[in-house]
């Protein structure tokens, strides 16, 4: 992918780009990084986009950070973002401690786009989860009214 033509590599190998740099302060361990995350297969089909959910993800800086997607994540900074490419065997093993399911790949390599929107605390990251999870709230909600004026006999029975 020419993308990856003046790329850099983690110290375990894994190429990545910073495609706009951030602030440039590095990260210190214990932080949350905020990020918006895109991840695609070899054939650019979409596995995950967490902009298209109720939040971005959140990841604690550690030191070191894990290898693979981790190693990538424990380079940026706050602003920066970055398309980075994993491959499918590392992916499961080190990021997610699990076995490669069977039929896939372990050579495949997954295409990661990353943008860290923001290196919060604690307190920050407590505040943002209790909004986030106030406004998945209030959806359910109003689901659960619209189901009820569509369905009434169907809520009922379901009660």
């Amino acid at each position: 992918m020419a993308v990856f033509a003046c790329g850099e590599k983690t110290p375990k190998g894994h190429k990545y780009k910073v495609i706009t740099k951030g602030d440039g302060i590095p990260v210190e361990a214990g932080r949350i990084l905020v990020i918006d995350l895109v991840l695609k297969d070899a054939n650019d089909s979409l596995w995950y986009d967490s902009r298209q959910g109720e939040s971005p993800e959140f990841i604690t800086k550690s030191d070191p950070m894990e290898e693979g997607l981790g190693e990538v994540i424990g380079i940026l900074t706050k602003g920066d973002s970055a398309v980075a490419h994993i491959p499918t065997g590392v992916l499961y093993t080190k990021t997610w401690k699990a076995s490669v399911p069977r039929g896939m790949d372990p050579d495949a390599m997954l295409t990661f786009t990353l943008k860290v929107k923001d290196v919060i605390g604690a307190p920050e990251y407590s505040q943002m989860r209790s909004e986030i999870e106030a406004v998945r709230q209030q959806k359910v909600a109003e689901k659960a009214q619209v189901q009820f004026v569509q369905d009434p006999t169907e809520f009922a029975n379901y009660l």
